[in-house]
């Protein structure tokens, strides 16, 4: 596909000055389909949601990889991905510089089980050793994929990576264990890895313990000629117990504020939220709730009911609108707060 782009600039090129064709080569070129990629939306979650799962972007006319590389032997395909065996021995950077100047990355691997397909595929070949795509020539220390994916697996040797000789790159070895090196061990060949799939290049996978703040999490797929389609989300984590100054929470079925339960204003609007915010805060051990009826659940599910954490302390009797906010003033025979089980069909509690 790469050199059907090329064709394309060299043909529009030619078209042009001879002026002919030019609109048929135009459609020609630009009606094939690039590869789009669709995120999810923002996520915002508490801390206690921890760990986040999330759905993985869509893909719509996702590249197909290429039957040939010149200077590169297809070894095989795993999963989403297809490999490729540098035909010639080179040092580490070259072998880095090799991949990039062809439009692709070193292969990164991202499992056990994608680690275990390369050290077959070297066995398969007689490959001792070859040049993968982990590096730390950016920052000392700090190893990072040449495709910019996410560090998900590591195969390091017992006392790797150790920086011997300002090692930069990463071997992987035929018995499928990593180490890192200097450029001027030689290596038999590089494997570059093009995707066909979807691959993250920053933030933490699904299923991850989210910290707290916004974490932009950035996705990105790659075209037949070697161009990429990126999207993005984000996943922020609020802490709920920060908006809390005493150990009491607040519950008003009529609150209209914030509904995060710090205060008569801005009070939880149903008791479990309440309950929630006692199990989540270690410094909440109270609820005040104002006069109303309160049910555990909007649904006909009568096999839900409140449940009241060990420790806790709840007073009913406030009405917020007349003055009684705290005990001193609260009255329970004025202004009754009633913790009902009268789910579903009216009158019918059990």
């Amino acid at each position: 596909m790469k050199q059907f782009y090329r064709a394309c600039l060299s043909a529009f090129t030619t078209a042009t000055k001879i002026g002919l064709l030019f609109g048929f080569l135009l459609f020609l070129c630009t009606s094939y389909s690039q590869v789009a990629i669709t995120c999810p939306g923002n996520i915002t979650a508490n801390i206690s949601d921890n760990p986040i799962s999330y759905t993985a972007p869509t893909l719509t006319n996702g590249a197909i990889a290429p039957a040939t590389i010149p200077g590169y032997t297809f070894l095989g395909s795993f999963d989403s991905s297809s490999y490729y065996l540098q035909n010639s021995s080179t040092s580490a950077q070259q072998a880095y510089n090799l991949a990039a100047s062809s439009g692709y990355n070193l292969v990164s691997i991202n499992s056990l089980a994608e680690n275990n397909f390369i050290q077959n595929a070297m066995l398969a070949t007689a490959i001792s050793k070859t040049v993968i795509g982990y590096n730390d020539l950016a920052v000392e220390g700090t190893f990072v994929w040449q495709s910019g994916e996410i560090t998900t697996y590591t195969n390091w040797t017992a006392g790797e990576p150790n920086n011997t000789g300002n090692s930069d790159y990463t071997f992987i070895f035929d018995t499928g264990l990593w180490e890192d090196t200097n450029d001027t061990n030689p290596v038999n060949a590089g494997i570059i890895e093009f995707n066909t799939g979807v691959v993250q290049i920053a933030g933490l996978p699904s299923g991850s313990n989210f910290p707290l703040g916004t974490t932009t999490n950035t996705f990105r797929a790659y075209n037949s000629n070697g161009t990429f389609a990126d999207c993005s989300f984000t996943v922020t984590i609020v802490d709920p117990c920060t908006v809390f100054t005493s150990n009491i929470a607040y519950v008003d079925a009529n609150a209209i504020g914030a509904n995060n339960g710090s205060s008569w204003a801005d009070a939880f609007t149903d008791l479990q939220a309440a309950i929630t915010a006692i199990n989540d805060c270690p410094a909440l051990d109270t609820i005040y709730i104002a006069e109303g009826t309160y049910l555990p659940t909007a649904t006909t599910d009568q096999d839900i009911s409140f449940e009241i954490p060990a420790n806790t302390t709840i007073y009913g009797g406030f009405s917020p609108n007349n003055g009684a906010i705290d005990l001193g003033t609260r009255n329970f025979n004025a202004y009754p707060t009633i913790l009902s089980g009268d789910i579903g069909v009216p009158g019918i509690t059990d």
